[in-house]
């Protein structure tokens, strides 16, 4: 919050560009300070923005939009971020057994500003979000995985979407019922049952921190019919925190700070690139596939060449 704006501005600039000029969406991201104001009393609260809060906040829509490829939804990283960015201190965490537990009141007021926020974005015409609240839930034990879900109840409860990471077996059992997007690791595990319990509830599977090869990134996300894959690539890059450079942060970043504060791709990096070209080939040759049966083409040579390729692929799982 002390940070200069216009240096936050050049930093968030170059991160976004960076990568979206390697074809990566920057679609997650939190709320940022400046966007607007909950204010009113108890039971009255409210989602309000000057003309200049609208203006920084369509800035950085617009940037990860147009330089950022997140055109098609936003991962929404927002419980604490939203409201304490917005003039709200509510205490809640996930973990803490004996923190607070949200009101009635507080609760209703939550919905109300969720509602408003969502239809600023209609407004702006940015893209859809995905409200993500339950993040690796399964690291505060089962009081972290019902509070992860009852968030997502509150936002479903204002007409949005959710998303949610699972890395262990209590999030697996309740949280996909609860989440729009349901993205897990392999501490999960990535199971068979795992995959047609979420398709049976209509919801979409995703891959998250499962590897940044050409393989994960690739072949291994498409044969788990996976629609978006969040990989903590950058995560640990950052000039304002020292410990970047500490070896254990470098092990978990695809990409180096420079000495301009910008970012230098690692070949980890480069090959996890060629595994998202590997994923939007295959979804490419199906999507042509249903194009050409749709056209009455199923019976030319090609058409049956794609799809035993295809069904060669998935074979090879």
């Amino acid at each position: 919050e002390e940070a200069d704006p216009e240096a936050v501005r050049r930093a968030v600039e170059s991160r976004v560009r960076f990568v979206g000029r390697y074809g990566f969406s920057a679609g997650y991201f939190s709320p940022a300070a400046g966007w607007g104001r909950i204010t009113g009393e108890p039971g009255q609260r409210h989602y309000t923005q000057t003309a200049e809060q609208a203006r920084e906040m369509d800035w950085w829509y617009r940037l990860v939009m147009t330089e950022g490829n997140a055109r098609d939804w936003i991962q929404f990283h927002w419980p604490v971020t939203f409201w304490s960015k917005a003039g709200w201190r509510l205490p809640y965490r996930l973990g803490d057994a004996r923190g607070y537990e949200m009101t009635a009141v507080d609760r209703a007021d939550l919905v109300r500003c969720i509602r408003e926020y969502e239809a600023i974005c209609r407004r702006s015409g940015y893209p859809k979000h995905y409200w993500y609240g339950s993040g690796e839930a399964d690291n505060f034990g089962e009081i972290g995985v019902e509070k992860g879900n009852e968030l997502a109840r509150i936002v479903h409860e204002a007409g949005g979407s959710t998303l949610c990471t699972l890395n262990g077996p209590i999030g697996r059992e309740s949280a996909p019922e609860h989440h729009d997007i349901v993205l897990a690791n392999h501490a999960t595990p990535i199971r068979d049952e795992l995959l047609s319990h979420v398709a049976s509830l209509g919801h979409r599977f995703g891959a998250h921190n499962t590897g940044d090869s050409r393989l994960a990134a690739g072949y291994q996300l498409w044969r788990l019919g996976a629609c978006a894959k969040y990989q903590e690539e950058m995560l640990y890059v950052s000039y304002t925190v020292p410990y970047v450079y500490l070896p254990w942060n470098y092990k978990a970043a695809a990409v180096y700070p420079t000495a301009e504060r910008g970012y230098r791709p690692t070949v980890r990096w480069l090959r996890y690139r060629d595994g998202r070209d590997d994923f939007l080939y295959m979804k490419a040759l199906e999507a042509r596939l249903e194009q050409a049966r749709a056209a009455g083409l199923g019976g030319a040579r090609a058409v049956e060449e794609a799809a035993g390729f295809l069904t060669s692929m998935r074979e090879k799982g």
